[in-house]
């Protein structure tokens, strides 16, 4: 009976010590380690690449990291490949993103025109991408913040009422100064006829004789006076009944009409832009602790408003959000824009039924910072705020404060 319990102590303790040599073998490669052959990589950064990434090629695992060493003028990945697969030379490497929040992983990308392979222990040039795999590149993230601050503009700016109204004025106002200035031409011609002059001169002399006795000649330059009265009534009738300046006339009181139109909806459109202020002063706690203010102007449209906010969250008095809010929900708003200086998203939403909201933002793309927020409604104008700044970071800081709103 005691042999039999030693027995049974001995094959567990092999069971146990042969499951635990499995799963070393397994956790680090040995047996493809030992059918495959080693790389360096030379990188002037990592960006957080840590040792035992996948590495993949055309996006197919082929090996591991093994071991990473920064120098001063750069910084080594030595990693292994699987002696099945041949890397052409002339290739590079790419560290990036598995997924939006998955681990880095160093991706070969390879030379079409290559004639030979590497060996074991060449050396392989590498960089790395700035953003996300999937969604962000150095060239498109850059067009992607463009559009985002542009679009921001142009929701506020660009509203489509304002741009027919505005082109429609610019058309006008150049349709009323062509016909206006056929007039002026016409008013011109009239002007500088002989008629008018003969008027204004013979005006002239009966002003000069107008206190004189009035003898026969002056009753001749008074019918004379008359007469060209009437010939210029007459000059003036045939000009009127023109049927090209009359034309150009009702054309420039349409135009002027239509004008004033159009001006009244661009103003009306800027009537309903609503400014909507608040004021925040919370307490940072973190490397350092010190009192941060927040002033939030607000330009609402509709459904959707463009936030600026000062601040000396930074201890300097700048502006530091330029953000556009779009109602996705009854309780739920998306945040795009300038946030805390760099291109960023968030979302907000509020708890229906409840007087809390949270909000969480993602900015600066290239090396990503989150923040987390808060809010709960004390009173109709007054919330008491806190929050988790940079949670992904060691630059992390927690605040407490309150929120004044109109």
């Amino acid at each position: 009976m005691q042999n039999r319990n030693y027995f049974l102590i001995g094959l567990t303790a092999l069971i146990l010590t042969m499951g635990i040599i499995s799963l070393v073998v397994w956790k680090n490669s040995l047996i493809t380690r030992a059918q495959s052959y080693t790389l360096i990589g030379e990188f002037e950064t990592i960006s957080g690449l840590l040792e035992n990434a996948i590495v993949k090629y055309r996006g197919f695992p082929i090996g591991r990291v093994t071991k990473i060493k920064p120098t001063p003028e750069k910084i080594e990945v030595h990693f292994f490949v699987d002696s099945k697969y041949e890397i052409p030379k002339g290739s590079s490497l790419k560290i990036v993103f598995d997924g939006l929040v998955g681990e880095k992983y160093m991706e070969i990308i390879p030379n079409p025109n290559a004639n030979s392979n590497y060996q074991s222990n060449d050396r392989i040039v590498g960089f790395s991408s700035l953003g996300l795999s999937d969604f962000i590149d150095v060239g498109t993230q850059n067009l992607l913040e463009l559009r985002l601050i542009l679009k921001t503009m142009s929701d506020v700016f660009g509203n489509q009422e304002i741009s027919v109204a505005l082109k429609d004025v610019v058309f006008s106002m150049q349709e009323a100064a062509t016909n206006m200035n056929r007039i002026i031409n016409e008013l011109t011609k009239i002007s500088n006829s002989n008629q008018l002059n003969s008027i204004i001169s013979e005006a002239d002399e009966l002003l000069k004789n107008i206190n004189e006795a009035m003898n026969e000649d002056d009753f001749k330059k008074v019918k004379d006076i008359l007469s060209n009265f009437e010939s210029f009534s007459e000059g003036l009738k045939n000009i009127t009944e023109n049927d090209q300046l009359k034309e150009s006339l009702l054309s420039t009181l349409d135009e002027t009409r239509y004008t004033f139109k159009q001006s009244n909806n661009f103003f009306q459109t800027v009537e309903r832009i609503k400014l909507l202020t608040s004021a925040d002063l919370f307490y940072k706690m973190g490397d350092e602790n010190y009192m941060v203010y927040l002033l939030n102007f607000d330009f609402h449209l509709d459904n959707s408003y463009l936030n600026f906010g000062f601040s000396n969250f930074d201890k300097k008095d700048r502006i530091i959000n330029i953000i556009l809010n779009s109602k996705l929900s009854e309780n739920t708003w998306l945040k795009y824009g300038l946030i805390k200086k760099s291109p960023g998203i968030g979302i907000s939403y509020r708890f229906s039924g409840l007087p809390v909201a949270s909000s969480i933002f993602y900015y600066n793309i290239e090396d990503p910072f989150i923040d987390i927020q808060l809010d709960y409604l004390f009173m109709k104008r007054f919330a008491i705020i806190s929050g988790y700044n940079e949670i992904n970071k060691s630059s992390r800081s927690v605040y407490i404060g309150t929120s004044f709103r109109n």
